[in-house]
């Protein structure tokens, strides 16, 4: 694993601080319960309710995400999506 995944992976179990001994089932809960209430992840849910399409997701992300590369604005909407 590239040292710079592993460090994004430290980065977020800091913000998301998931309490130490959960399951594998009541991890992704805990984690999916937080990411719900971040208004970026709440504006992609509401607008994939009307029928977000992959293409408008991109842009979406991309517009909302300027930083990112067009690969990281896809795999962010193939997560969301699931």
């Amino acid at each position: 694993m590239p040292k710079s995944t592993l460090a994004a992976a430290r980065s977020d179990l800091l913000m998301f601080q998931p309490p130490p001994g959960l399951g594998h089932e009541r991890f992704i809960a805990h984690i999916a319960g937080i990411m719900r209430q971040m208004p970026l992840i709440e504006e992609v849910g509401q607008r994939a309710r009307n029928e977000l399409n992959d293409d408008a997701a991109h842009e979406l992300l991309a517009e909302r995400l300027p930083d990112s590369q067009n690969s990281d604005v896809q795999h962010a909407w193939k997560m969301l999506k699931h």
